[in-house]
């Protein structure tokens, strides 16, 4: 993109969506990122069909934002570990809210475990400005995994109350910090 003047989107092979493309055509452009959804209203500029089919578009000039998460997730890049059934990983917690965390594990040696919805799992993290880690417990809610990596989403059960209060304080700093940008 070239902010204020135009953006560019790859769209889905579709069928008749050419006939439905063309320079000047009014368009709702809707789309899910980072536990949103974002509509904004546009017009096409021009198009391309190779080498992938994509579509110039007139900047927005407002973004509408629903929200799907019930707390405020901002990308993060903390290091963890995590102890599953007894074991324990180092990992990346790649983003962070007060309702829980999505984080990346990548072993040294060996296999990761089998991961299962609704297991139990301990975090153990660090966050910046506090002396001692955090000690977060939790539920998956949902796995990316092959042999090699996993992201696991957690769910927090709020049962550490310092620790949630902690990642409470950090979450809200973050957010209203000039280097975190919201557009």
């Amino acid at each position: 993109m070239a902010r204020d003047e135009y953006l560019i989107a790859r769209l889905p092979p579709v069928p008749g969506i050419l006939s439905a493309i063309s320079a000047g055509s009014q368009v709702v452009v809707r789309f899910m990122y980072s536990g949103g959804v974002f509509r904004f209203h546009s017009n096409v500029i021009n198009y391309v069909k190779s080498p992938e089919f994509m579509v110039f578009l007139s900047f927005p000039t407002a973004i509408e934002t629903i929200e799907l998460r019930k707390a405020q997730r901002l990308e993060s890049l903390l290091p963890c570990a995590a102890d599953i059934a007894g074991i324990e990983y180092w990992g990346v917690v790649l983003d962070l809210s007060m309702g829980g965390c999505r984080l990346s594990m990548e072993p040294d040696e060996g296999d990761l475990p089998t991961i299962q919805l609704g297991r139990e799992i301990t975090l153990y993290l660090h966050i910046p400005g506090v002396a001692e880690h955090q000690v977060i417990q939790g539920k998956v809610k949902n796995i990316r995994q092959d042999p090699r990596i996993a992201e696991i989403g957690v769910e927090f059960d709020n049962s550490h109350a310092d620790s949630m209060q902690n990642i409470g304080a950090y979450v809200k700093t973050i957010a209203k910090s000039p280097d975190s940008t919201k557009d």
